[in-house]
């Protein structure tokens, strides 16, 4: 934690392995990473491993936002707009525009018309690959296209959404699990936050990963095998509990557009367009935090550039 980290040529569990062979012990590391990175221990490279310590251990803490996550969407609408800008809801992005090497804008589809937004810059949280599509790769240098084929692989997730007239677990979590073939987390926003069920409901949410994240990934399957795994760590859920939600991610729909330390860079081959999102997050973080982060890289690198008054 204090000096040199392993390298990115072994996994997570094989360096662990020459410390310990207990494998209640590699659960528990299984299930951190699981949970807070949506990887298996088997699959991440060592070193990544311990750039998400470090981290972690500096990290403020876990919460849920008062009034759920479309709260914050809406908070950052309303400062985007205070700003003078405006946010478009339900348009589809059609294409980047691209003009000798450099992005000019964008055209997206309102209703049935489609407008083109000139732009000096392009920031893109469609991830790596659909930005490319969006832009046309023959925009873009070979090794980006061979870094991006060689690097970009998106995770599969399953996430259930449990009501109950009860607790069913004590505490709002996150709770770790260890030793469940598939279900890795669970947390109780209802705990913290109560306004987020009607009165009198309470809400319990798992995350479970497939043992491979590479391989094929059968939704219904998967979706069984964690409602198995939640009736014997919640003893109550049969009676007094109703699934609300049974959410599948993968392919082009996935947890996380890429593994952790298989990230893409921000800053792209294509003058003024810029990657955010949990595809491209910096070494070590993941998921919200990491997109958070990549979006702040990007919003200094824009400043920087392009001064105001420029």
């Amino acid at each position: 934690m204090k000096w040199q980290e392993p390298a990115d040529t072994i996994t997570a569990r094989d360096w662990l392995a020459q410390f310990t062979r207990d494998e209640r012990i590699l659960g528990i590391f299984q299930s951190l990473t699981a949970a807070m990175q949506t990887i298996n221990l088997h699959e991440q490279p060592a070193g990544s491993f311990v750039r998400f310590l470090k981290w972690s251990s500096q990290a403020r803490g876990f919460g849920h936002p008062p009034g759920g996550f479309l709260a914050l969407m809406e908070s950052l609408a309303g400062v985007i707009k205070a700003k003078g800008g405006d946010v478009w809801t339900g348009c589809a992005a059609r294409k980047i525009l691209v003009d000798r090497w450099t992005a000019r804008g964008i055209v997206v589809a309102q209703g049935r018309e489609e407008i083109a937004v000139e732009a000096n810059v392009v920031v893109s949280d469609a991830g790596p690959g659909p930005t490319v599509d969006l832009a046309g790769r023959e925009n873009f240098d070979k090794s980006y296209l061979v870094q991006l084929q060689e690097s970009v692989r998106p995770i599969p997730l399953v996430w259930i959404s449990i009501s109950s007239d009860r607790p069913l677990m004590e505490g709002a979590g996150p709770f770790f699990v260890t030793g469940a073939p598939r279900v890795n987390a669970l947390y109780s926003p209802t705990a913290i936050c109560p306004e987020v069920a009607p009165p009198g409901k309470h809400l319990v949410q798992s995350g479970g990963a497939p043992p491979s994240s590479s391989a094929p990934f059968n939704a219904r399957e998967e979706i069984a095998l964690n409602l198995q795994d939640l009736k014997e760590i919640l003893p109550g859920l049969d009676r007094h509990g109703e699934v609300l939600l049974a959410q599948t991610f993968s392919g082009g729909w996935p947890a996380c557009r890429t593994w952790p330390g298989y990230e893409m860079p921000v800053m792209t081959p294509v003058e003024n367009l810029y990657n955010v999102g949990d595809g491209v997050c910096p070494p070590g973080m993941s998921g919200s935090a990491g997109s958070a982060q990549s979006a702040r890289l990007v919003v200094a690198d824009i400043k920087k550039r392009f001064p105001r008054g420029s």
